[in-house]
């Protein structure tokens, strides 16, 4: 379990024995290897930049978390060599590095986000935005993660120039869409994007990780849940808890 977690537990790993999204994890940790490049955004108090961190040792971590109070937790978390840590969030519509406005949720501190939300009260605060094509200094990336409330495909865009330069990448992105709607996107948008890039898509079900097409997985799914991209097309993947 991390060594640091924030006052509010917002992932509960007190009580689930310190592991958070298990079959993710399994997943993350089946796919690294010691040379590998991984790329955290929206890496909140470092759950899968430690992760990272323990497998890669000839390789590098990028992990990119703008609100500063989790910053702080992810700097104590993720001491390593090898962890770059980047007090930034991660967007398309900026060039270089640019200050925009972050809004905070005082119950859940996974849940700030980088755009105002219509009838909530929430605090804002400015933040670092950068794309991640600037940010990362590196020739390819083998694995992304990225976690950003409705956020994911301006993180895409951004990295457009990199992910075309990663043959083998994996990419590891929540989908939500209500938050996608919020954001000003849909759903079809974030699918679209990923197929248009070259992924296949797989969701964990209850009978492990399964290929999901676009027209079936919007309708079947609807609520919140990680999506699994891979280039490479997997008949069964056996990697959960």
């Amino acid at each position: 379990m991390l060594k640091y977690i924030d006052k509010l537990d917002s992932l509960r790993l007190k009580q689930n024995n310190g592991v958070y999204e298990p079959n993710e994890t399994e997943l993350v940790k089946r796919l690294l290897k010691p040379d590998h490049i991984f790329v955290d955004v929206g890496a909140h108090i470092g759950y899968y930049t430690d992760i990272a961190a323990g497998i890669i040792t000839d390789g590098y971590i990028y992990a990119f978390e703008p609100w500063p109070e989790n910053f702080e937790l992810l700097k104590k978390n993720a001491n390593w060599d090898n962890v770059l840590l980047h007090n930034y969030a991660i967007a398309d519509k900026c060039t270089g590095i640019s200050k925009g406005l972050m809004y905070g949720n005082k119950k859940n501190t996974g849940d700030h986000r980088s755009f105002k939300t219509k009838g909530e009260n929430r605090e804002s605060i400015e933040v670092k935005f950068t794309p991640l094509d600037y940010a990362v200094s590196v020739d390819r990336i083998d694995f992304l993660k990225i976690d950003t409330q409705g956020f994911e495909i301006e993180v895409l865009k951004s990295g457009r120039e990199i992910i075309n330069h990663s043959p083998d990448i994996n990419i590891l992105i929540e989908y939500c869409p209500e938050l996608l709607k919020l954001a000003g996107y849909s759903s079809s948008e974030l699918i679209g994007l990923i197929i248009n890039m070259g992924f296949n898509i797989y969701v964990h079900t209850k009978r492990g990780w399964l290929y999901a097409n676009s027209e079936t997985f919007l309708i079947k799914h609807t609520g919140h849940v990680n999506l699994f991209c891979s280039r490479s097309r997997h008949e069964k993947i056996k990697w959960s808890k």
